[in-house]
């Protein structure tokens, strides 16, 4: 075995090992392994099929990319079951009661042992890893079952870790096929030698094209809107929220409110918001008549964002000053001029509107400055707004081509 497969290997011996004492970690850590405690033992008490189409997603993000390839196999093969993992223990408690499948449950800790259990008690019939999945344990298990795996919506990157190192390479010739967002990554695929690939696209566009169409309405959001134009501000982190508090206090936009729902709003943050913006501010939880005379209100709750954006004249899309922007898809679909920081390089979607006129990144206050006194002109907004919707709707079709590849295997 080589060196750095076998330190890998250990690694995750040690890890599943200290699960009960690690589990009392507070936070997502141990959320993490809390959700992996005692796993077989509640693995017995569930109804897993076997058989089943199996899809793994990571997190929140990829699980929206998994959703649209749910639907469509609900749809097109009711009579297949279908069984959904997760890796991340936030988006394994906010949707396990609402996610359409037989069954759902964590991934465990990839040991050599956990993955030949799971792959024998469950014997998928097809295995569907979204985005940027690659555990080796998991995926030798699943080769060696000569179970049929498959990549959705994958994309990869020069220096990518699972193509520098040679072991976790390796792990990929298991793929029976992978399905690609982009050139890029095709040709990228087949410089290490991969064949089997497929330009199918990104699955979230279609996504976010199902949302939009859905009916929602947000009676506090349009009674603080009144007359005003919107900026929806979503996803955001501190650094977001300092660069666009300290905009709004000092430059008073006139004819325009601020709407800011943060990536984690959770009461400590909540606070730390309210008591930044003063009595400028409402809740949304606890909006009242009167603060629709205030200019900044706060998304408190879950599970607005993907929806609200349709409120909005304008968007900022946070994570760009740490590791990464989040979903700016959600706002673009609605023909929203997007607004977003320095780190977007990892996103392909990002540099295409960029280039086409239809968002903008900012470096700092001054790039913010620029940016929105732009966005106040309504022909430019709206022009800027209708760039992203048509490219939205360019890009949609995915699903149906991951299901036509895929469709002989599960059957």
């Amino acid at each position: 075995m080589h060196p750095l497969r076998l330190s890998y290997t250990a690694l995750t011996y040690a890890v599943d090992g200290l699960t009960p004492l690690l589990a009392r970690l507070p936070g997502k850590t141990g959320a993490f392994f809390r959700g992996r405690r005692a796993f077989w033992k509640k693995w017995q008490s569930m109804n897993i099929p076997q058989g089943a189409v199996w899809i793994h997603a990571a997190s929140a993000g990829e699980y929206e990319q998994a959703l649209p390839v749910l639907q469509a196999l609900r749809k097109q093969m009711p009579q297949v079951p279908v069984v959904v993992s997760f890796f991340s223990p936030s988006v394994y408690e906010s949707r396990k009661n609402k996610v359409p499948a037989d069954a759902v449950f964590y991934l465990p800790v990839d040991t050599p042992r956990n993955a030949r259990r799971l792959v024998e008690r469950l014997r998928p019939r097809a295995v569907l890893m979204v985005k940027y999945e690659f555990w080796p344990n998991l995926l030798d298990a699943l080769g060696r079952n000569r179970i049929p795996l498959f990549l959705v919506s994958g994309i990869f990157r020069p220096g990518q870790a699972v193509l520098r190192y040679g072991f976790l390479r390796r792990s990929l010739r298991h793929f029976t096929r992978f399905m690609v967002q982009d050139q890029a990554s095709a040709v990228l695929l087949e410089k290490y030698g991969f064949r089997n690939v497929s330009i199918t696209g990104d699955t979230r566009f279609d996504r976010v094209l199902e949302v939009a169409a859905q009916p929602a309405d947000f009676p506090v959001v349009r009674h603080f809107k009144g007359d005003a134009k919107l900026l929806v501000a979503g996803s955001t982190w501190p650094a977001d929220e300092d660069l666009l508090l300290d905009y709004w206090q000092h430059h008073k936009p006139e004819g325009w409110k601020l709407f800011i729902v943060p990536h984690e709003p959770g009461p400590v943050h909540i606070g730390r918001l309210m008591n930044k913006c003063g009595n400028k501010a409402a809740r949304y939880s606890g909006y009242k008549e009167e603060d629709g005379a205030k200019n900044i209100l706060i998304g408190d709750v879950k599970g607005l964002l993907k929806y609200v954006y349709r409120t909005g004249d304008a968007a900022y899309v946070g994570g760009g000053f740490g590791r990464g922007i989040h979903n700016i898809l959600e706002a673009a679909v609605y023909g929203l001029p997007v607004v977003f920081g320095p780190k977007y390089g990892k996103f392909r979607e990002a540099r295409d509107l960029l280039d086409l006129g239809g968002a903008f990144s900012v470096q700092n206050a001054d790039g913010w400055k620029r940016i929105f006194e732009k966005l106040q002109d309504d022909d430019f907004r709206r022009q800027s707004g209708a760039k992203g919707r048509k490219y939205v709707r360019e890009q949609a079709g995915a699903t149906e081509r991951i299901i036509k590849i895929c469709d002989k295997f599960i059957r």
